[in-house]
């Protein structure tokens, strides 16, 4: 092999190297993918995560809608919060009252979401005027708006 052909092989191999590397980092921040990193705790049954770390170019209209809804019911507007996530109107009085003693949500922190066909699915560690509890929030795509489907706390219940 000639020393010029070396050169250029070693050439071609680095331009691939930095291609390869380009496209893992863009695949790492594509915006679709609402984590870069996720790690689940084993076998947790509230869906706790050990480490997770937001993509920063996802969508965050989503999160956004949520945290309207945190708002809404740190400011102590449960009946408002409550239409705002669609719940029936019968029941929103009644669940404002039983609500009373606990709401309102004081603080919270983004700590994970899951997106799986087409419902966006974050979750926040909220804390209460007793104690901290975890939210998880469904929301799902209408038109150009998010609209909440269910939320629980905690997670699942």
């Amino acid at each position: 092999m000639k020393p010029e052909e070396t050169g250029k092989s070693t050439a071609r191999f680095g331009i691939i190297k930095i291609g390869l590397c380009i496209a893992g980092i863009a695949w790492l921040f594509w915006p679709s993918q609402p984590a870069i990193i996720r790690i689940g705790e084993p076998g947790s049954i509230r869906g706790e995560v050990l480490l997770f770390i937001a993509n920063p170019l996802r969508d965050r209209a989503p999160e956004e809608t949520t945290e309207r809804l945190l708002l809404m019911l740190r400011q102590g507007r449960c009946i408002e919060a409550f239409k705002f996530a669609g719940e029936d109107d019968a029941l929103i009085k009644e669940a404002c009252n039983a609500r009373a003693a606990s709401l309102p949500v004081l603080r919270w922190k983004f700590i994970d979401r899951v997106d799986h066909k087409g419902i966006v699915n974050p979750q926040y560690r909220c804390e209460l005027r007793a104690w901290e509890e975890y939210m998880s929030v469904k929301l799902m795509k209408s038109g150009n708006e998010w609209r909440t489907v269910s939320w629980a706390f905690p997670p699942g219940a």
